[in-house]
């Protein structure tokens, strides 16, 4: 909530800026992976730009295996440079449209922003998270993975820090996890505090007369249906991170309440059944491997903690959850 309004209102301000001096700006966007990096629907994200933005040329930049699925195939590419050339079209159609969003509900995404940011940021500092991403997550095993282009850390130190993080492994990490926090935590409870504020019709409007905030809230959908907190449910057994677990899977349900809600929809995506049907049946398909990569990872931490990682039956468990996590990552086709 908070990086896409920043970076909307960035660029409405960089326009302006460069319209004074009669500077004509290219914006270089960053549109691979997930929703957490960028990613998501990239036809929704440029047709909710108004003419505010500049966007006579339009430069993206598309990674990892969101490449071969968007363009593997000669049917898939030649869709997707339609749907990025037609995005636009709108705009230059009816150049007297307003602003989107409207800048009524300025005010309203500002109290959405500081909410969800504080919210998030309350998860982030929770001293539970570095000790989960570290002991119980597979993030460590990322840097022996060959999916991105640079190390998993900045800089190496002995104990894993967020600030030194890249994206890539972090962002994977809970598409792995089938949690996808960085998609949607802190939404939920902004939306559900301005609802209690009696505001409901207001954010209903909001939705409708927004395509940016559609798309945010479209994003934050596609995060959830990718989530699957069944597959982890164990850690809400009276684990040490019970409470870590039960935060996050609770926060999921609170913005799929408040989603369908201000949205009106019976179902997460039914506004996009195609894309909804999409992801279930390549949910269904990842789900064994799921098994295989939580049983694998599991059983080679317990060969960790024992100081028997070397042996070979724990290099082959680490070996069965390396080859899973690469092959979950690109069924899932934007997961990192």
């Amino acid at each position: 909530m908070t990086a896409n309004l920043a970076i909307r209102q960035a660029k409405r301000q960089l326009t302006e800026v460069g319209r004074q001096h009669q500077v004509e700006l290219v914006f270089f966007d960053g549109r691979g992976g997930p929703p957490a990096r960028g990613g998501g629907n990239t036809h929704r994200f440029y047709r909710s730009f108004d003419l505010g933005i500049d966007q006579w040329h339009q430069q993206l930049t598309i990674q990892g295996q969101t490449i071969s699925s968007n363009f593997g195939s000669l049917d898939s590419a030649q869709h997707h440079v339609e749907q990025l050339f037609t995005a636009n079209l709108e705009n230059l159609l009816w150049p007297t449209k307003g602003e989107d969003p409207p800048r009524e509900y300025q005010s309203l995404l500002d109290e959405l922003s500081v909410v969800a940011h504080r919210t998030y940021r309350e998860l982030r500092d929770d001293p539970l998270l570095i000790d989960f991403l570290s002991d119980s997550s597979p993030l460590p095993l990322f840097d022996h993975l060959t999916i991105g282009s640079r190390p998993v850390a900045r800089k190496r130190s002995a104990r894993l820090e967020l600030e030194q993080l890249r994206a890539i492994p972090f962002v994977a990490t809970w598409s792995v996890l089938k949690m996808q926090v960085p998609g949607y935590y802190g939404l939920g409870t902004a939306i559900e505090s301005t609802l209690t504020q009696g505001r409901e019709l207001e954010l209903k409007q909001l939705y409708r007369d927004s395509r940016f905030f559609r798309a945010l809230l479209d994003n934050a959908a596609m995060s959830l249906l990718k989530s699957r907190f069944d597959v982890h449910a164990y850690l809400a057994q009276g684990s040490q991170f019970s409470q870590l677990f039960c935060k996050i899977r609770d926060e999921a349900d609170r913005t799929a309440r408040a989603i369908l809600q201000v949205s009106q929809q019976p179902r997460l995506l039914a506004n996009d059944p195609v894309n909804r049907l999409s992801i279930a049946m390549r949910e269904q398909i990842v789900l064994p491997l799921l098994v295989i990569v939580q049983s694998a990872y599991l059983r080679y931490l317990e060969h960790q903690r024992a100081g028997t990682e070397t042996e070979p039956a724990a290099l082959q468990l680490k070996k069965l959850s390396l080859k899973g996590i690469a092959a979950i990552i690109n069924a899932t086709r934007n997961a990192a």
